[in-house]
């Protein structure tokens, strides 16, 4: 089966520059790896199977039924001869075989509207298909961002540990030659400390960034990946678009297709309730039969004489004579051959039958009534799905506006932390700026930094979910 989904974060990833031979995972890669493992998946994809075979069977309840039929044995003691319909003390073998057919003309549209019911419930269970596969694919997505953050927040915090190993080792060069106290290396050693500490804490969060990923995609996690580089629209980019509720509500309540799904439902559950009132209709078929039989006692002349018979009853001048006639007689008889029987023993039939409903014990009425309670909660479902997507869709909102305002405030952040770490730590090579001033301004350029890489994905994030509710990114 081919899949389309409609996932949203791909269309801004690109390849970058790599020189290692290793295999570049690209999103898309992870997406397909973690849909062609996951059981969840799988099981959905069986239930769409399962509907296509409901499907084909409600569609062959429109053809006729054939059936053969054979049967046999033996009796024993008194039978009767078919060849003389008189009863004869002997064990008879005997056989029967037929053919039966049936068809169904009518019975309230039951089976049209199974049909249609079937073809509905095919179309709603794809769409739940695809929304598992949605579903699963922006989780990937997500945990895809999150290792590459992760890499990145390593890579800032490798970076400031050799800064910090510098310095110190520049400083325990002046506390040598006494242009620096001994507390001052104290204060770096403590730096370059504290540094390591970070530098660990950024390994156990990529650990565990890839740990989440692989389990989504399932794979061993001592298998080597390499994710592709991702390159993030510059800020502009990600503010040219003005989401508005009602425009993208609009839109996701009528491709979303958890959405779409329930309203299939709903009508799958009003044909339900036009099947339960078929019942009562009256049900017309047609019906035919042909078949045949074999005796052992069936049995034909094989020998012949010529035989004077009198013919009783005959009279001339109201006086009774005696009056013979010659013709042939049987002296023998042979069994008549299983082909020849089945030739002579043809039967054939044809007949309408109708059932009319008289009285059920009201069953007929509670199945019509159950069907009206499922119809409601299908609509009361419908209302529930659309309700989350407008309530997903406000989140996802708010979370793209606090993103922009939280990545307005990481640069600032970012940008002032940047000039105070360089200022002081020119101040620290002539001497003027005391170690605590520096090691301060590292802690938070580099706090400012891994805050300006979350906040960044963080956009991105949140705006290719909106994007994904609009319908503007398509893998």
């Amino acid at each position: 089966m081919k899949l389309v989904f409609n996932i949203a974060l791909v269309a801004c990833f690109f390849i970058g520059s790599n020189g290692h031979s290793q295999e570049i995972w690209t999103l898309k890669k992870c997406i397909e790896t973690a849909l062609q493992n996951n059981p969840g998946i799988a099981q959905a994809e069986l239930a769409v199977g399962q509907s296509m075979l409901n499907l084909k069977q409600s569609q062959y309840a429109r053809l006729p039924q054939l059936n053969a039929s054979a049967s046999g044995g033996i009796n024993f003691g008194k039978n009767i001869d078919p060849s003389t319909n008189s009863f004869v003390n002997q064990d008879v073998t005997f056989g029967n075989y037929g053919l039966n057919y049936g068809i169904l003309l009518f019975n309230g549209g039951a089976v049209r509207n199974g049909i249609k019911r079937s073809q509905v419930d095919l179309h709603a269970m794809q769409l739940t298909f695809e929304q598992a596969s949605n579903d699963l694919a922006l989780l990937v997505a997500s945990q895809f961002l999150t290792v590459v953050r992760a890499d990145e927040r390593l890579a800032i915090s490798a970076k400031n540990l050799e800064n910090s190993k510098n310095q110190y080792e520049t400083v325990k060069k002046f506390i040598r030659v006494g242009t620096r106290p001994e507390l001052d290396g104290y204060e770096l050693e403590t730096q370059v400390a504290r540094a390591e500490q970070s530098l660990i804490a950024a390994e156990n969060a990529l650990d565990l960034a890839w740990l989440q990923l692989k389990q989504s995609m399932r794979v061993p996690y001592e298998q080597e990946i390499e994710l592709e580089k991702v390159t993030i629209p510059e800020y502009g980019e990600l503010l040219n678009t003005q989401f508005n509720y009602e425009t993208i509500n609009s839109y996701a309540q009528t491709h979303q297709a958890a959405v779409r799904s329930a309203e299939l439902t709903l009508t799958s559950a009003h044909f339900s309730e036009k099947i339960a009132k078929a019942q009562f209709y009256p049900t017309l078929s047609l019906g035919g039969n042909v078949g045949s039989n074999y005796s052992s006692a069936f049995k034909e002349p094989s020998d012949f004489i010529l035989k004077r018979t009198e013919v009783p009853g005959i009279t001339i001048d109201d006086k009774l004579v005696k009056f013979e006639q010659i013709g042939y007689s049987p002296t023998g008889y042979k069994l008549i051959p299983f082909g020849k029987q089945a030739d002579l023993a043809l039967n054939y039939g044809l007949g309408l039958s109708l059932q009319i409903p008289i009285w059920n014990q009201n069953t007929t009425r509670v199945n019509v009534q159950r069907a009206k309670l499922a119809s409601r909660q299908a609509e009361i479902q419908l209302q529930q799905r659309k309700n989350e997507l407008s309530q997903q869709i406000v989140t996802a909102l708010a979370n793209y506006k606090a993103s922009i305002k939280d990545y307005e405030a990481a640069k600032k952040t970012f940008d002032a932390a940047q000039t105070t770490y360089l200022k002081v730590q020119k101040k620290m090579e002539i001497g003027t700026a005391s170690t605590f001033e520096l090691t301060n301004a590292q802690n938070n350029a580099q706090s400012a930094e891994i805050g300006l890489v979350i906040s960044k994905y963080d956009l991105l994030f949140t705006k290719k979910v909106l994007d994904f509710y609009s319908g503007k990114t398509q893998l």
